[in-house]
């Protein structure tokens, strides 16, 4: 199947979770979708229930354990977390990071900016072959990584999870029902100033796991930068027309900023989540940005590993932003205790 057919097969399904009326045909597919939705949540249920009471086996290292994960389908911002804390940690305590083993664009960010990060599906194993050479250990996305005994789990929600139907994948995007969070230690709200209730949202995590320490997140503007890394000035941008380009799991997060920022979006192209592009496609969407007179292109660090740009003939721009967490010391605080607390 073409590239063009899948993003299409893509577009509908994504489009057809968020519709509220949906035809015939559309119904039909979607109650399949509930059915398939509904024996994948027998098998969370039984694979949790099995971790639960120990009858998977679970490896309990000798170093610490912090994983940063979610319970729904990318785009939490959970990578964006777990390169915070590995900053903050490592100040004190031999700090490692470990990303899932299949989505490299995160391991190259957070490698970049971190060093002591590694990539690896099966985690047990990595981890020990590096007991003896960290403190601390980081799980990029290891909420349902439940082979690996942990001592913090932190878990980050957005407003995407609090919408009325929260229906398991493939007929929404929730990995595991929200009664999920009672194994959460910390939980993360992010995006936070986009709920419209955010101490409704409270009040039903706490009612879930009343023990949950809870603290709101957002992303704030940083700057821009060239494909080479050169600092560009917002200026560059006022009364210049642009286009965005994007394959990560919440563009509307990453588009919002931009706006606020007040530059004239005149032409978005968003693809699936990962997406990594050939330079023919980059070729192909360049000449749809320049049939609109499109000549600048803003992009998130992400996607620049994502795009193959050696033949590319317009300008990219990579947009940085940074994540501020509200109550920062007192967040760190928290985490330090688990860090500094015996072994269970």
């Amino acid at each position: 199947m073409s590239c063009a057919f899948m993003r299409h097969i893509k577009k509908y399904y994504l489009n057809l979770l968020d519709k509220d009326r949906r035809n015939l045909s559309d119904i039909i597919i979607y109650l399949a979708l509930c059915v398939m939705s509904f024996a994948y949540g027998l098998v969370v249920l039984i694979r949790n229930v099995l971790y639960d009471f120990r009858i998977l086996p679970v490896y309990t290292p000798a170093k610490k354990v912090i994983s940063i994960g979610n319970i729904s389908w990318g785009g939490s911002g959970k990578t964006s977390i777990a390169g915070y804390l590995h900053e903050n940690i490592s100040l004190r305590f031999r700090t490692a990071s470990i990303t899932k083993g299949y989505a490299r664009d995160e391991f190259m960010m957070l490698k970049e900016r971190l060093g002591d990060v590694f990539d690896a599906k099966d985690r047990v194993s990595l981890i020990k072959r590096l007991e003896e050479k960290f403190d601390v250990f980081i799980l990029d996305d290891g909420f349902q990584y439940r082979r690996l005994k942990r001592d913090l789990d932190i878990v980050v929600l957005t407003q995407r999870e609090f919408r009325g139907y929260r229906r398991l994948i493939p007929a929404y995007i929730l990995r595991e029902p929200i009664l999920s969070l009672k194994r959460a230690n910390i939980i993360v709200i992010n995006y936070w100033r986009k709920i419209y209730n955010i101490n409704k949202v409270k009040e039903e995590i706490f009612s879930i796991n009343p023990k949950a320490k809870i603290y709101l997140a957002d992303y704030i503007y940083k700057g821009f930068m060239d494909r080479n890394r050169r600092d560009i000035a917002l200026g560059y941008f006022r009364n210049r027309k642009t286009g965005v380009l994007t394959a990560i799991g919440y563009p509307a997060g990453f588009i919002n900023l931009l706006s606020s920022l007040d530059i004239d979006i005149s032409k978005k192209i968003i693809y699936p989540d990962h997406y990594n592009f050939s330079a023919k496609e980059v070729e192909n969407i360049e000449n749809d940005f320049k049939k609109e007179g499109i000549n600048d292109i803003i992009i998130t660090r992400k996607d620049f590993y994502h795009l193959d740009l050696r033949k590319a003939s317009l300008d990219y721009f990579i947009m940085e932003a940074d994540l501020k967490i509200e109550n920062e010391e007192e967040f760190l605080r928290e985490v330090n205790k688990f860090i500094e607390g015996d072994k269970v």
